[in-house]
């Protein structure tokens, strides 16, 4: 995903999302004034050669919750996809057995999906990155590199 002699606000994939996020004021094939709004953003997280997810996320066994980690601090993923994970504002959120956080339901505005669960029920990803978009008020939403 990234270009390694390149600082982030150079590459493609960053400024992509960045714009996507941005409502843009523009003009129509009819010269008619128009503004973008803020798209949902997705990430189908993909397998690695050895068909595990495990670079990105995983279930922990720390505790008897058995959570999801994502790694959103990740030096694989871009600062702007970072920024748009476990950024509710109102996260609903406890302590697990070991005092880790737990988030749970729509915490993060970008929503993560495994490339195995999304080819098994695209729609239903679909449609709840667009509800998460529905709700953006209610997200600190990250639209500069």
């Amino acid at each position: 995903m990234r270009e390694k002699f390149k600082e982030e606000k150079y590459q493609w994939i960053p400024q992509e999302i960045s714009y996507s996020l941005k409502e843009v004021s523009r003009k129509d094939k009819n010269e008619n004034p128009v503004k973008s709004k803020t798209n949902a953003l997705l990430a189908v997280i993909l397998p690695d050669i050895n068909g595990m997810y495990d670079y990105f996320t995983y279930k922990k066994t720390c505790c008897s919750s058995g959570c999801q980690f994502y790694d959103s601090n990740s030096s694989l993923i871009f600062s702007i996809m970072s920024g748009n994970m476990f950024n509710h504002k109102n996260p609903y959120a406890n302590s697990c057995d070991v005092g880790h956080t737990i988030y749970h339901g729509d915490c993060n505005y970008m929503l993560c999906v495994k490339w195995s669960d999304f080819v098994d029920d695209m729609e239903s990803y679909i449609d709840k990155a667009y509800e998460i978009q529905d709700n953006q008020d209610n997200y600190n939403i990250q639209k500069e590199i």
